[in-house]
């Protein structure tokens, strides 16, 4: 647990009771001194109707200048992705999208081997490079997500401290890269209409 001698780094709490209680006892002995510059509160919250898990963060700075300087950080992720009906049709789309993708790489890579052509003389195949590369690294991010939440071996009915901090922000960095690729996958549709021709007039114009 978090040490009473001033200026140390606290550790985690496996439990909210001995958490309350090191806390009382850091207050009577005064543990915050003029040496102390931060203190980092880290609060998980999981709320099972909605799925959620909310990090809250407080952090209070004490430079040497004097004052204290607050900030706050509240961040939301469902990390349970596929709990529900919903979600298992989430993921067939999930599974359909990635197929689609590697039958697309499958495709140019046999298109491109037999006839001899170059890949880099199509701008829209630069294109579609440059969206596979990032949807590989967005799947490798959800994977890193995944996998570390499992190590975490979550279980609701217990009262002890899962720390979901690193967890988060790698689903927060793969929600972020999904908001990317569905806005380039807008840009790719043109592609596909350009073949036809009423489209192609609305887009030459």
């Amino acid at each position: 647990g978090p040490s009473a001698t001033a200026g140390a780094v606290g550790q985690r709490v496996p439990c909210l009771t001995t958490a309350s209680g090191m806390v009382r006892d850091l207050q009577m002995t005064g543990w915050i001194d003029y040496r102390t510059r931060s203190v980092l509160t880290e609060v998980f919250v999981y709320n099972p109707s909605l799925n959620h898990f909310v990090m809250v963060q407080a952090v209070l700075e004490m430079p040497s200048t004097g004052g204290v300087h607050a900030h706050t950080n509240v961040r939301t992720a469902r990390l349970l992705r596929y709990s529900s009906t919903e979600d298992l049709a989430l993921l067939g789309l999930e599974i359909a999208m990635l197929l689609l993708i590697v039958f697309d790489i499958m495709e140019k890579v046999v298109y491109y081997y037999t006839y001899g052509i170059s890949i880099l003389e199509n701008p829209w195949d630069i294109y579609d490079i440059f969206f596979h590369v990032l949807f590989s690294i967005m799947m490798a991010m959800r994977l890193n997500t995944v996998l570390k939440f499992e190590a975490l071996k979550f279980d609701p009915t217990v009262r002890i401290y899962y720390d979901f901090a690193d967890v988060m922000y790698w689903d927060s960095v793969a929600d972020g890269m999904s908001a990317t690729l569905a806005w380039l996958i807008w840009f790719r549709l043109f592609k596909y209409l350009y073949h036809l021709s009423w489209a192609r007039q609305i887009i030459e114009t």
